[in-house]
């Protein structure tokens, strides 16, 4: 079981390498047959079809992770031996100006750096004008809204004003009015006393002529 396993494993990974050398055949196809279209397209076709059965049955002997590793790893060092070996394809690594050259930007002339320039400062301008318009319309909705606050306010203490009057007044009235009250009360329990002493006196008074009568009738 374990040879026959190894030996899956095996003929997996042969079919990967080959997918990959198919791969790198179809990139030398299309550069080594540049001059005739039919036949530079027809190989990279027939290559390409051979590279995917390869991956394929590679795929039925390893995981993909390790099919599609040994078949890049296979394109690639196939690729760059046959730049190298039969289209002189050569990259200097000391070049110290190589990434210089391919990451060199064109550089602007002074006009244009004027223009870019101008162009900023008008651009943060209209950003400073545009806040500046929108604090002042935020100040004057706040001026608004305490202005209306503040009318408010104001009828408010003048309704207020005006109910401590009414209650002021009201307690007046009722202040008049008890001591009227109070008053026609004094005097009719003064009236009442009178006409009790009144009733009284006339009471007491035969009595006190009696008494002087006998009074003169002891005397005589």
């Amino acid at each position: 079981m374990e040879k026959r396993v190894g030996g899956k494993i095996r003929i997996g990974y042969a079919w990967a390498i080959s997918a990959g050398f198919n791969a790198a055949f179809a990139a030398i196809a299309a550069k080594f047959f540049s001059d005739s279209q039919f036949v530079k397209y027809g190989f990279i076709i027939f290559f390409n079809v051979m590279m995917w059965g390869c991956y394929v049955n590679s795929l039925k002997a390893l995981s993909s992770l390790q099919a599609t590793v040994t078949n890049f790893a296979t394109n690639f060092l196939s690729s760059g031996l046959a730049g190298f070996f039969l289209f002189n394809e050569t990259i200097s690594t000391k070049n110290p100006n190589f990434f210089k050259t391919v990451l060199k930007l064109p550089k602007r002339s002074n006009t244009e750096q004027i223009e870019v320039v101008a162009a900023e400062k008008k651009k943060e301008e209209m950003v400073v004008e545009e806040n500046k318009e929108e604090l002042v319309i935020q100040e004057n909705k706040e001026e608004g809204a305490l202005g209306e606050k503040n009318e408010e306010e104001k009828e408010e203490v003048i309704v207020e004003e005006e109910k401590e009057v009414v209650v002021e007044e009201e307690k007046e009235r009722e202040e008049v009015v008890v001591d009227d009250k109070n008053e026609k009360v004094v005097v009719a329990v003064e009236e009442e006393k009178e006409e009790v002493v009144e009733e009284k006196n006339e009471e007491e008074a035969p009595v006190e002529v009696q008494k002087k009568e006998s009074e003169i009738g002891k005397k005589s």
